[in-house]
């Protein structure tokens, strides 16, 4: 450079532990740890390191637990409680209030309900209030009418802490109250997983001639909400299959729901240079008696995930023209 001119300076090439596009890569003279330059054919394979569990951030989840109601001052309808956080909401079971005749024994009615329904949510930021509201139905039909029972309950996420809190709160006169549970859900990566480096080093060593760094895919089945009812009772088995690159992962079964919630991690890897193709998400209903039903599959498409950050997604599961659920 001439008197006078600046000269930018090159940053620094990526550390090993950093997962970087195989395009991106360049050559680059070997050397050792102390810098001086190696002889051709002196170099070793790069040490593989893991990414820091704090570069993988993703949304915190928080979780909601509906218990109970009382004192309710309501004979007719059904009751449920109704907790939204943005445009995502999630119900609890609809429940009969008043007096109820069960097998010929006429059950009085207390104005006590019992849920106990546990809720999920992922929250990006913590200034975020998830809205918690009793609700009732009454009528069928093109006469059903749905309304709000009383206050709504606001819960701040930044209140949530790990220690889980149990806490009443009144829904105004006539309505009592509803017992909640709320509790910040420890993050994956804040978790000392040593089964997560394993999973690692078990697909290194199986495929011996990948180069640098093995790339991972991390999928977190979280939840479906208005599956197809398969079964008598008006509800179903489901669990979810997904294939991704010829492997395929399994949840479990969640019996006897049409909301199943199933909080499951599955990881799939990539040799790095090598195309990541889309995954196939299918979901069945179990049957204990014959083959499992076959309800609905959806594509995604993982290939464009190469700013490494988590995406949070909804997918229409359909068998031909018909919908299996989201």
């Amino acid at each position: 450079p001439r008197e006078g001119e600046e000269v930018e300076e090159e940053e620094d090439s990526p550390p090993a532990s950093q997962l970087v596009s195989p395009t991106n890569s360049q050559t680059h003279t070997p050397r050792g740890e102390d810098g001086e330059r190696l002889p051709p054919g002196s170099e070793r394979r790069p040490k593989v390191q893991f990414k820091e569990r704090s570069d993988l951030g993703g949304p915190q989840r928080y979780l909601v637990t509906v218990v109970e109601c009382v004192d309710l001052g309501i004979d007719t309808g059904k009751v449920y409680v109704r907790a939204v956080m943005g445009d995502h909401g999630q119900e609890t079971k609809r429940h009969s209030v008043g007096d109820q005749l069960v097998q010929g024994i006429v059950k009085v009615w207390t104005g006590h309900v019992t849920f106990r329904e546990e809720f999920y949510f992922e929250v990006s930021d913590p200034d975020t209030y998830i809205f918690v509201q009793l609700r009732r139905e009454e009528g069928k039909g093109d006469a059903k009418e749905d309304a709000a029972l009383g206050k709504e309950v606001r819960l701040h996420c930044k209140g949530m802490g790990s220690e889980p809190l149990d806490d009443w709160y009144e829904l105004g006169e006539g309505f009592g109250s509803v017992r909640l549970k709320t509790e910040k859900v420890q993050r994956t990566e804040d978790v000392d997983n040593e089964g997560d480096e394993q999973s690692i080093l078990t697909a290194l060593q199986k495929h011996s001639a990948a180069t640098d760094v093995m790339l991972r895919l991390s999928v977190r089945v979280v939840q479906a909400v208005d599956v197809m009812a398969m079964d008598d009772g008006g509800t179903s088995d489901p669990y979810i299959i997904l294939n991704c690159n010829g492997t395929k992962k399994r949840t479990k079964v969640i019996s006897r729901t049409l909301h199943p919630q199933w909080h499951e991690d599955f990881d799939f890897f990539f040799q790095p240079g090598q195309a990541i193709p889309s995954m196939e998400v299918e979901m069945w209903d179990r049957d204990a008696s014959s083959r499992d039903d076959f309800m609905g599959t959806a594509v995604v498409a993982v290939g464009g995930l190469t700013d490494w950050k988590p995406r949070l997604e909804w997918v229409v599961l359909r068998d031909k023209e018909t919908v299996a659920g989201k």
